[in-house]
């Protein structure tokens, strides 16, 4: 009993207590692993909201820039005038936005909660390993 005083902090021995805190945390991961795993997995569904408004934005402005062009050309202005050239312009950046709006959202994935989380880290790092033999990891954007 001697060595377990010796082992203490604010008095306490180390490791009173911590074995039902376990067994709670343990009970509570099992019940929520589910909803912790999509937590952990998938972006939040705010951000989903606000990714889905930005697509419908910006597929919006580039039919409105799309039939804008339609109506410049049917009336028969010539192709060099600035009307043409100004909406064959709005049609390119409308089709950026909506490119840039369509990109995959890079967000953070913690796999600990999901089906063959390690597996997958696994084959992550390797992916990292192959691409970079330098050992660095690849930046993000």
């Amino acid at each position: 009993m001697g060595h377990l005083i010796t082992l203490t902090v604010a008095g306490a021995p180390i490791g009173i207590g911590e074995s039902p805190r376990r067994l709670c945390c343990m009970c509570l991961a099992r019940q929520r692993r589910g909803r912790w795993d999509h937590l952990l997995t998938n972006p939040m569904p705010e951000h989903v909201a606000e990714r889905d408004a930005a697509i419908a934005d910006a597929a919006a402005d580039h039919r409105t820039a799309t039939a804008h062009l339609e109506a410049t050309n049917a009336t028969l202005l010539p192709l060099g005038s600035a009307d043409a050239a100004a909406a064959r312009r709005a049609v390119a950046d409308a089709q950026a936005a909506l490119d840039n709006a369509n990109k995959p959202v890079n967000y953070p994935v913690n796999r600990c909660f999901s089906p063959d989380g390690c597996p997958l880290v696994a084959l992550e790092v390797q992916s990292w390993v192959e691409t970079r033999p330098d050992g660095a990891r690849p930046l993000r954007r």
